[in-house]
């Protein structure tokens, strides 16, 4: 068994959340306040999508419909983020009007701590709102 798996049969959220901050593509490793973040944001993160996945999945159905009838929206990433996190990202693009995809050099999952750039572009989009 893996050892986020077996962490998820355990229901270890503390492993979890230590083998996440493993992973490059969920850590920023060259940033340490980025990365010291995203590991107080795991710590207090129920992980409720591993441990109870069904009413999660549920919720984003609805979450994807709820964006289908609002406004057109954004997309972004970090171009060394988790390849499935790409792949959701890509899948939601298609079900929703994306106006702009954003997407960060040199950035893992936190691109918010990562990219001094992320906050202005994000704000510039919504201005356009």
């Amino acid at each position: 068994m893996a050892p986020f798996e077996k962490a998820i049969a355990e229901r270890n959220t503390s492993a979890m959340v230590d083998i996440l901050m493993e992973d490059t593509t969920w850590s920023p490793h060259e940033v340490p306040a980025a990365r010291q973040r995203v590991r107080e944001q795991l710590s207090e993160y129920s992980f409720a999508y591993a441990l109870d996945p069904a009413p999660m999945q549920e919720l984003f159905l609805q979450h994807t419909k709820d964006l289908q009838n609002s406004c057109a929206g954004a997309d972004h990433r970090g171009d060394e983020d988790h390849f499935q996190l790409h792949k959701s990202a890509d899948k939601l693009a298609q079900d929703i009007e994306v106006q702009e995809s954003l997407d960060f050099r040199d950035t893992s999952h936190a691109q918010y701590g990562e990219a001094e750039e992320f906050n202005a572009i994000v704000l510039d989009f919504l201005g356009k709102l």
